[in-house]
This record gives C-alpha cells, structure tokens and sequence, in this order.
C-alpha cells in the first residue's frame, strides 16, 4: 500500500508539473514568506518590462511581455499587459485589476483580478520592490484532487464537488479545482494535496543591467523560494520602449489613497 501511494503521489506530481509549470510541491503554500511591509502603489504605477518568470505550459513562446499599472479615476489599479508569441509575432494583449488582499494598504499583497467572469482572483505578493528599478513578485495557490469521472466522491461523505466539465469526462483528464484562502477552511484538510508557484521579475528598463536583474533574484533567495525556475523572457531584440521615467515627488504627494479601499478584496 505504501508503494502505491507513493506512485500515485509522483504520477500526480508529474501531471501538475505538466499542467501549471515548474514550481510545484507537495502541501499547502509556504507560510513562511516576507513581503514588502511599507509597499507604496502610487509609486509602483508605470511600466514594468518582464525579464524572469517561473515556466507556465499555458504561456508558451511569450515575448516582449510589457506591463502597464494605471489608477483610474475611482481608484481602481488597472492591468494591461501586453506580449507577442516568438513563433507567429503576433500581439495580444489581457486587462485585468490588482486589488489589496486585505485591509492594510501599506502591506505587499495583492489580488489580482483578470477581466473574465468566471474569474476569482490570484495572489499577486510583492516580495520586494525599489520602485524604479525591479520588483520581484511571486504567487502560490493549492491544488486539490478533488474527483475524477471514476471517482466523484474522492472526499467521502456530505462533500458537494463541482461538476466534472464534459471535455475531462471524455478525456477522463484529472479534474482539478483551484481554491482561494478564503474557501479553503471548508475543504477536508487531507484533501489538499498540491501546492504550485508562479514568479516574475519585473523591471523599469527593458534591458536591465546584471546588477540590477541580482538584486531582484536576491529577493527569491531571501524567502527560499526557487531561482533556478525562473526563464528568460526575451526582450532585447523586442521594439525599444520609452525609458520610464520616475514620477516627481510632489506629483506622488499630490495623489492620495481616498479611493482605494472601496476596492479592497
């Protein structure tokens, strides 16, 4: 029994990994990860160019990856990113909102929000940032075995899952279900299985100095969280971009945060 239980946890593992990307392990998320505790919006608005992110199966061939942070006129941080594909050079481009996890507006932890319906947020935390430079950002949601077309009681007793979509009914494909902090108290603790990563590197030149791209590595390493995941993104042979110039302070003092909290998740 033991043998087996082994087997199926790295057949599973193998399959996330597949799935979601390189960072991926066993149990919940590390709960052990500093953040920037003074973080400041107003001065992290702008362009940030990507440099590094942990590898994704469903971002494949991007390049050029661009970033923009806007605060809109209700105080509503807009996201729009914008990537081409390195096979057919095409552009695309998704929006989406970055709100405050919580109540302190002072605190690294974001949620943020894509423009889709269906969509309930992703952790967006903000490991360190000097705002005109880098800023190095990494997120971590559970994965939960939660049935498959063989298995739909995988819980036991009294859990309600959610329907298996027809195309995992006929690819008999794992069925999976994401789950955000404020859900997972009412899910079977041994139901959580699989926790995986996403980082990026994010800076304000589109070709950062070395020194520059270390210290924003610097900031994985200081919360064990894995350097060797992260992949080049290209930007180099990318159309140059206007250099971001820093924002005057008395143009940072003359905003305010009034508005934000209304937009707290």
């Amino acid at each position: 029994m033991l043998v087996k239980c082994i087997l199926v946890t790295c057949v599973l593992g193998l399959a996330l990994e597949s799935a979601y990307g390189q960072s991926v392990g066993l149990g919940k998320c590390p709960e052990t990860i500093k953040v920037v505790n003074d973080f400041d919006m107003l001065k992290y608005l702008g362009t940030w160019f990507e440099q590094f992110r942990y590898f994704t199966v469903f971002q494949p061939g991007r390049k050029c990856t661009v970033t923009n942070y806007n605060r809109m006129d209700d105080g509503t941080i807009e996201v729009s990113t914008n990537q081409q594909n390195r096979w057919i050079n095409n552009d695309s481009t998704v929006n989406g909102t970055l709100k405050f996890a919580g109540t302190n507006l002072t605190e690294g932890k974001m949620t943020l929000f894509m423009n889709s319906a269906a969509d309930k947020g992703a952790p967006y935390w903000i490991l360190g940032t000097d705002y005109n430079t880098y800023a190095s950002i990494w997120a971590c949601q559970e994965v939960l075995r939660v049935n498959t077309p063989d298995n739909p009681n995988h819980h036991g007793p009294g859990y309600q899952p959610k329907p298996v979509p027809e195309h995992y009914k006929r690819t008999r494909i794992i069925w999976i279900e994401i789950f955000s902090s404020d859900e997972r108290s009412d899910v079977p603790p041994e139901a959580q299985l699989y926790h995986y990563e996403y980082g990026w590197i994010l800076t304000r030149e589109q070709v950062p100095s070395e020194a520059t791209l270390e210290k924003a590595k610097e900031e994985f390493k200081k919360n064990n969280l894995s350097v060797r995941a992260l992949t080049k993104t290209e930007q180099a042979s990318c159309v140059k971009a206007a250099r971001y110039e820093a924002p005057e302070a008395a143009d940072i003092l003359s905003e305010d945060y009034s508005n934000i909290p209304d937009q707290q998740v």
